[in-house]
């Protein structure tokens, strides 16, 4: 999944699940995605989607990003597993507020992420996995 988006407008495709629904992501190549500076753009976005046990993110390879990676958002019980980031702008496997609980990120692997001028303080030294809430679960 690619945008006609170029690296100087920095605005590309973005793919959000809202509230109940659910959503499962395999499979696939996502790259120029993200929409740079618009808040909740980014390239794979679970937003207040509550408890989501069916949902996940597997086997994908997500780079070149203009903004995030995979981001959580009020949203509990998703898979996010065996998928490989590079050169994300700003934090890649991100949760958002830190209410977010029993998550599994497993053998997720990311790299050299880029600095994101735009967003938090902290994206200026941007991290692989930016996690606020230590009650989700982290495996190599």
């Amino acid at each position: 999944v690619s945008s006609s988006a170029t690296n100087t407008t920095g605005w590309g495709t973005h793919v959000m699940m809202r509230e109940s629904a659910e959503m499962r992501v395999e499979g696939v190549e996502l790259f120029n995605v993200g929409q740079k500076g618009e808040l909740g753009r980014y390239p794979v976005h679970f937003h207040v989607g509550r408890e989501q046990p069916n949902s996940y993110v597997i086997g994908n390879s997500i780079h070149d990003t203009f903004q995030r990676c995979v981001t959580l958002h009020g949203t509990h019980h998703v898979l996010v597993k065996d998928n490989v980031a590079f050169r994300a702008t700003g934090h890649c496997f991100f949760i958002e507020d830190g209410n977010e609980e029993n998550n599994v990120f497993e053998h997720n692997l990311g790299i050299s992420p880029r600095i994101h001028d735009d967003l938090l303080t902290s994206d200026l030294e941007p991290a692989v996995f930016w996690i606020t809430n230590a009650n989700n679960h982290f495996y190599q």
